[in-house]
């Protein structure tokens, strides 16, 4: 885990347009700080093999953002999507773990 750095969270809703499909709207990036971690596999594996890395866990320096499933992160220049729930890290911030996402137009 590296020292805090800045990430953006992008918030996004669904909506349903007239004719009753759904819509992603995304929100403006918003800089948040966080500290950012490996996550990897809960799948049991071989002892004698390392752990397979699945995605990162980051632990936003915020407790008033309260990111939704359908949202996204960019780490490091990679975009990334909430995968689970996010969880209240102590009084004073907010873990989510994350995944790669699809490459952004």
């Amino acid at each position: 885990m590296r020292a805090t750095e800045t990430v953006q969270w992008i918030a996004v809703t669904t909506d349903r347009d007239r004719l009753g499909n759904e819509t992603a709207n995304e929100a403006a990036p918003r800089d948040v700080l966080a500290l950012v971690a490996a996550r990897s596999s809960s799948e049991s594996t071989d002892p004698r093999s390392p752990a397979v890395l699945v995605g990162k866990a980051l632990y936003l320096l915020d407790a008033t953002i309260e990111p939704g499933p359908s949202d996204q992160f960019i780490v490091r220049g990679e975009t990334y999507e909430v995968e689970g729930e996010a969880a209240r890290w102590g009084s004073f911030g907010v873990e989510v773990a994350i995944k790669r996402a699809g490459a952004r137009p």
